[in-house]
């Protein structure tokens, strides 16, 4: 299973089962693995919901993006794919939103 994570590229790897602490990220800087997920949305989520300097649309992206991970504990992210789609604004506020530090 290791290896497979070495060629994934995906933005997001999901499996809500799944201990990732042994798994080897490709070694890219462009993947960023992350615990706590599911406590880290729900705090998010809030966050979020009293920001008056989102769009509609991007609270709406955001909203969206975040619940799909509330199953997870721990997620490797993509982050050059995600910026790739969601563009290097939004993609910092998700990070800042999971209080993630991308650097």
């Amino acid at each position: 299973m290791t290896g497979f994570y070495k060629r994934r590229i995906s933005s997001i790897v999901p499996l809500p089962t799944s201990d990732l602490t042994q798994c080897i990220p490709p070694k890219s800087k462009n993947h960023l693995y992350v615990e706590q997920i599911s406590a880290r949305v729900k705090n998010a989520l809030m966050k979020i919901d009293d920001d008056p300097n989102l769009s509609e649309d991007d609270r709406k992206v955001l909203v969206r993006s975040l619940r799909r991970l509330e199953p997870m504990e721990q997620y490797i992210f993509n982050t050059a794919h995600m910026k790739k789609i969601y563009g290097d604004v939004l993609v910092e506020r998700f990070f800042s939103s999971l209080d993630c530090n991308m650097a």
